[in-house]
C-alpha cells in the first residue's frame, strides 16, 4: 500500500522573503505540539492534533512594551524547549524592524506569555541560534555570529555566560547536546567547530577544528555531526573519528536537515543511514 503525504498548513507567501517552519516540540502537559518559523504572520504556531489544523499564536506578551509585547509581532524564531516545570520557551532570532530578540515563555501555570528582554537578566544583546534544556533543568541558550553561549535558570530568571563572543563571523552556535553521563555539554559552533563545556571544571575547550552544521548524541553515547562535507561518527573516550559520505557531494546538501529516529537511525535529505552499518 503506497503512502501519500497530507499538507496540514502552508505557511501564507511573502513576497520579500521565504517562510519557513524550524521545529516542532510534542507537549503532553499542555496537550499541544509548538511549532516556530518565520512568516509575516507570526513564529509561534500550535498543532492541534484532535482537529488536524495549524494556527499562528495570538497572544500578548507580560513584561515588554508595546511594539515587542504581541507575539504577532515576532517574525522568526528558530527553536523552542520545554523545561522541567512544563513550561515552554521561545528564543526570538529577531523583530520585523531589526530589533534584537528576546526570551519568550509560555508559562504552563497560567497558560500567559512572559518576555525577557535582550540585554537585560544577564541576557546578551543578538540573535538566539539554538537552544536546549539539560538535566538539571537549566536552558543553554546558543548566539548568532561571535558564538556566546548562556545558561538561563528558569527559577531565578538569570543568565550566565558560559562562552564569551569570539567577535567573529560565522561563529553561529548552531546546535547545544547535553551528554549527562560525561557531565559535558557539545557545542556546534558552526565555522569554529565542535566545542565540550565541562560542568565539572565550568571550562570549555575546541574537539575538532572543522565547521560543525548539527550535532546527535545516540543511546550508546556515540556523537554523529554533520560537517560541511560528510557525517561524521565520533566516539570522545576514544578521540576516534569516522567519516562518511565521501562517495556524496555533501556540500551541495550544507543545510539539509539531518535527523535522528528514537532507534538511533539517522536521515540526511534523501539518505537513509543504518545503525546496524555503522555501529562497527
Amino acid at each position: 500500500m503506497s503512502k501519500k503525504s497530507i499538507t496540514l498548513y502552508s505557511l501564507p507567501p511573502n513576497e520579500f522573503s521565504l517562510s519557513y517552519l524550524y521545529e516542532a516540540l510534542p507537549d503532553s502537559i499542555n496537550q499541544t505540539i509548538w511549532l516556530v518559523g518565520k512568516s509575516i504572520v507570526g513564529s509561534i504556531f500550535r498543532f492541534d492534533e484532535k482537529r488536524r489544523t495549524v494556527q499562528p499564536v495570538v497572544a500578548t506578551i507580560q513584561g515588554l512594551s508595546p511594539g515587542e509585547n504581541q507575539t504577532k509581532n515576532y517574525n522568526e524564531i528558530r527553536c523552542v524547549v520545554q523545561d522541567q516545570a512544563g513550561n515552554v520557551w521561545f528564543p526570538a532570532y529577531n523583530l520585523p524592524k531589526g530589533q534584537q530578540g528576546n526570551l519568550l515563555k509560555f508559562d504552563s501555570r497560567t497558560k500567559q506569555f512572559v518576555g525577557f528582554r535582550a540585554g537585560t537578566h544577564g541576557l546578551a544583546t543578538g540573535q538566539f541560534r539554538s537552544a536546549t534544556v539539560d538535566s538539571k533543568g537549566q536552558l543553554w541558550l546558543g548566539y548568532r555570529g561571535g558564538g556566546i553561549l548562556l545558561t538561563f535558570d528558569p527559577k531565578k530568571n538569570e543568565a550566565t555566560n558560559r562562552m564569551p563572543t569570539t567577535n567573529l563571523d560565522y561563529r553561529d552556535v548552531v546546535k547545544i547536546v547535553d551528554d549527562p553521563a560525561r557531565n559535558v555539554i557539545w557545542i556546534a559552533r558552526y565555522m569554529d567547530g565542535l566545542w565540550q563545556y565541562d560542568r565539572r571544571k565550568n571550562t570549555t575547550r575546541q574537539v575538532l577544528n572543522e565547521p560543525v552544521l548539527n550535532i546527535y548524541l545516540t543511546k550508546n553515547k556515540v556523537l554523529w555531526l554533520k560537517t560541511l562535507t560528510s557525517i561524521v561518527r565520533f566516539k570522545p573516550q576514544k578521540g576516534q573519528l569516522i567519516r562518511f559520505g565521501s562517495e556524496y557531494d555533501l556540500h551541495n546538501f550544507n543545510y539539509s536537515p539531518f535527523s535522528k529516529t528514537d532507534d538511533d537511525e539517522f536521515f540526511f535529505e534523501k539518505f537513509r543511514f543504518y545503525k546496524k552499518r555503522h555501529q562497527a
